[in-house]
């Protein structure tokens, strides 16, 4: 009765690709104690101290056998007792613990880098996490910890390869996963940093320095050591252009490059900030072009929306990452502020595949806001709620506070939406302490009027119109025309639910949205604008 035995990640039996029924804690970690001796004996009092570490009671030896003897008719009599303890026989690729082992061994005495590379794969695809994640056990802390290190040895030895065979942007994911895992393992470190440098990728090598540094600081209090200082040292002598190589793919890259100068011009003068990036313009580009895309930046944008967009799904498939998710992150405001969900929903998940299969955790995190924003407007809220979710980790793991407090101003408005406005509040100043302190005045407007939106589904009015008030004063001071519009329509809101006219902050609203070209936000007006006409009606004597 052939098994599949798992330890490399949580604990994992199975059966002609079933799961096998071990029952509860105590049976597995009993299992996983054999398991991790394959074929030697484990005394009866070791696996007595595994399943009760602080005070085993006087049936202990008793509950052992029943608990083997359970064991026994999920895995057949494959554990027996022998030399005085139990010991779990494993036929030859049974168990992924033995499996790495071997794949590792392989590797590592394989005659042809091609060959020893394949093994390297084989051996590390066998691992779903830490060792038995799922269960606790002190008594293992030795194995696991060695477990881990052999993991990380093994990881390092493949980057290496990898970087031999001038495989460098084959490493990079694996790089970028590893270092988010262990980010305060600095081999791995030197291994991201040259391996991005060898896939030309030199900003993103010397961006990541600056990442290991600061959690180096934050987290002990030490700068980086000898051989991370050294790879830096050599980055900084030996600059090189974040370029492909291939003439074609070079190609693209540079049309990219120049579209999204083009893009961050149009959408500059779209007066609609929150979701613009604060990435510069990629590219020169002729001034009579940048000329006419300003004169009329919605007809430009709305002609080369669909070219844009096969633009992205191009850079992507060439392996062209950074400039795919660039390009459709620029897109943003345009997308949000004409409704073209259809099309934003194809860049982020093009864009969003291309940065995971690079390895581009910064990409990664753009897309996953995008895409988190995408869910709300289309009701999806749990769905929402794990994208800005999954973005806040990943943030919060490269140290970066601005994007987290992005993130959780995304999980503050589906508390909104879902009906938990002390919630949603909570965590929108929590993103507002960020902006204040960062000086982003764009996200702070935001931010503050999102803060008066849970105020006033709480009834408390008055401080919802203070929000208001200072959310108008900074969309003011900063051109944010957009933002300026949802302020009167939310501060018309507030009087007409107070019982108060509100027929000038509408009609600012709407004056405001028709100038931007936001017909959504239009329409928006004169719902309320109906609304507040009803309202007075069944009001009249």
């Amino acid at each position: 009765m052939r098994c599949e035995f798992a330890v490399l990640g949580p604990l994992s039996v199975r059966r002609d690709g079933e799961a096998v029924p071990l029952g509860g804690d105590k049976p597995r970690r009993l299992l996983a104690s054999l398991l991790l001796s394959p074929g030697e004996p484990v005394t009866a009092d070791r696996l007595v101290d595994v399943l009760w570490p602080e005070r085993p009671p006087r049936s202990a030896v008793a509950n052992l056998r029943t608990y083997i003897s359970s064991l026994r008719v999920a895995l057949g009599p494959r554990i027996r007792f022998r030399d005085n303890g139990y010991v779990i026989d494993v036929a030859p690729g049974e168990l992924d613990l033995e499996e790495f082992g071997t794949e590792l061994s392989a590797a590592r005495h394989a005659g042809a880098p091609e060959e020893a590379l394949s093994c390297y794969d084989r051996a590390l695809s066998l691992w779903r996490g830490a060792p038995l994640s799922d269960l606790e056990c002190p008594l293992w802390t030795p194995v696991v910890s060695r477990l881990t290190e052999t993991r990380l040895t093994a990881i390092s030895e493949r980057a290496e390869l990898q970087l031999l065979l001038g495989r460098a942007a084959d490493a990079v994911g694996d790089l970028r996963a590893a270092t988010t895992e262990y980010p305060l393992q600095e081999s791995l470190w030197c291994l991201l940093l040259r391996a991005l440098d060898g896939a030309g990728r030199h900003a993103e090598a010397m961006a990541a320095y600056g990442t290991v540094r600061r959690l180096l600081a934050a987290e002990l209090g030490v700068e980086p050591g000898p051989e991370l200082a050294d790879v830096y040292r050599r980055l900084l002598d030996h600059p090189q252009a974040d370029a492909p190589t291939d003439v074609r793919t070079a190609a693209l890259h540079r049309i990219c490059e120049r579209r999204l100068s083009l893009v961050t011009a149009a959408v500059a003068r779209l007066h609609a900030s929150i979701f613009a990036t604060a990435e510069p313009a990629a590219a020169p580009v002729a001034e009579a072009l940048l000329s006419r895309v300003r004169a009329d930046p919605l007809a430009w944008l709305d002609a080369h929306r669909e070219p844009l967009v096969s633009l992205i799904a191009r850079a992507a498939a060439a392996g062209l990452a950074r400039p795919a998710w660039r390009l459709a992150a620029a897109l943003v405001p345009y997308f949000d502020l004409g409704g073209h969900l259809p099309a934003w929903r194809r860049c982020v998940h093009i864009a969003l595949s291309a940065a995971r299969r690079c390895g581009d955790t910064n990409g990664e995190t753009t897309m996953l806001r995008g895409l988190g924003q995408l869910y709300v407007y289309t009701d999806q809220f749990p769905a929402a709620a794990e994208a800005f979710a999954a973005a806040r980790r990943l943030c919060l793991a490269l140290g970066d506070e601005p994007g987290a407090a992005l993130s959780t101003a995304g999980l503050a408005a589906v508390a909104r939406f879902t009906g938990r406005p002390a919630e949603a509040e909570t965590l929108f100043r929590q993103a507002l302490a960020v902006f204040v302190a960062e000086g982003d005045r764009h996200r702070e407007a935001y931010v503050r009027w999102a803060i008066a939106g849970a105020l006033m589904a709480r009834e408390k009015t008055a401080e919802a119109q203070e929000e208001l008030r200072r959310s108008l004063d900074l969309a003011r001071e900063v051109g944010d025309v957009h933002r300026e519009a949802h302020v009167w329509e939310r501060l018309a809101t507030l009087r007409i639910e107070r019982g108060l006219p509100a027929g000038e902050p509408l009609r600012r609203a709407r004056e405001l949205f028709v100038r931007i070209g936001d017909a959504e936000g239009a329409a928006s007006v004169e719902r309320a604008r109906q609304a507040a006409a009803n309202r007075r009606f069944r009001t009249m004597p």
